[in-house]
């Protein structure tokens, strides 16, 4: 539903290819491997099957889908602006898994969700993902002024940028990295 395949995958290789710039796979890294490939398809699960709950009413389906968007636009700022270096980039876990703030939403939310049953509980929804993405929500999701219509607007990352762990002024000076210009 969120098209993680190929997103995924390319994740899932550049951490094999990490294994043989270094010689091969270990037992142990086999393991973590495994480990973080089946807590990442959880994670994808419980994702996609909280969209499916939500299907019912636009506006809790678009605040499901903010967990997503926060996750991926995170993941891809922290990476190119913050420049990590490739092998924590490849373990930082997909879609949230290992982050303490990203991590056990789509759980609480597919929660949530299968106990939504009146309006309040819609609205009380949509406010929880708002307040519970801010910690990575670097693009000004879930901004009701927005209407879900998002566009690229780098002066809100740069507005943003503590949530990457960086001054304005690191910000703005990566911000060419977005294009893949380092």
């Amino acid at each position: 539903m969120f098209s993680t395949g190929i997103a995924w995958s390319l994740k899932a290789i550049e951490r094999l290819a990490l294994f043989f710039e270094n010689g091969g796979p270990a037992a142990d890294d086999l393991a973590r491997y495994d480990a973080m490939l089946a807590a990442e398809a959880d994670q994808i699960d419980l994702l996609v099957a909280g969209a499916y709950l939500a299907m019912a009413h636009f506006d809790v389906f678009a605040a499901q889908a903010m967990i997503y968007f926060a996750a991926v636009s995170f993941a891809e700022a922290r990476q190119r602006l913050a420049r990590q270096d490739s092998e924590t980039a490849a373990w930082s876990g997909f879609l949230g898994v290992g982050d303490p703030q990203l991590g056990p939403l789509p759980r609480a939310s597919f929660r949530r969700l299968g106990r939504m049953r009146t309006r309040e509980d819609r609205r009380l929804f949509i406010q929880w993902v708002r307040r519970s993405i801010a910690p990575r929500n670097v693009c000004g999701l879930a901004n009701p002024d927005y209407r879900n219509l998002y566009p690229v607007d780098l002066d809100e990352l740069v507005r943003r940028h503590a949530v990457l762990g960086m001054s304005r002024d690191a910000c703005v000076s990566a911000l060419p990295a977005l294009r893949g210009n380092a």
